[in-house]
């Protein structure tokens, strides 16, 4: 999913089958809110993932800086992204795709 720009539909399912590796059943049967507490944990595992590889980084770049023309690398510089607080703005998009994600899934039901 972008950072930048709400969710749709299927941004919101593929994410749930792909990165969360729900069942297509466990997918449909997820409240926003649950949803969302996965996806909130899946990024904090990844940033957890990142911050490994980023440790290693700033220690070689320390070793090998020139203290007097660098300053003091920190994992975090290495770290490929950092994740922005959603605004309200952000949130209501999203209410709003999983909203329209289920009416085209109970209508699909339906017929």
């Amino acid at each position: 999913m972008k950072p930048s720009t709400s969710p749709t539909w299927l941004d919101l399912w593929s994410f749930g089958r792909f990165s969360l590796k729900l069942s297509e059943t466990e997918f449909w049967h997820l409240t926003l809110l649950e949803l969302d507490a996965l996806i909130q944990r899946y990024k904090e595992e990844q940033d957890w993932l990142n911050l490994r590889p980023a440790l290693i980084c700033s220690t070689l770049a320390n070793i090998h800086r020139d203290p007097k023309k660098s300053k003091i690398y920190k994992p975090l510089d290495f770290m490929p992204e950092i994740r922005k607080r959603q605004t309200p703005e952000d949130m209501l998009g999203v209410i709003k795709t999983y909203q329209a994600l289920l009416e085209v899934h109970n209508g699909n039901r339906d017929k």
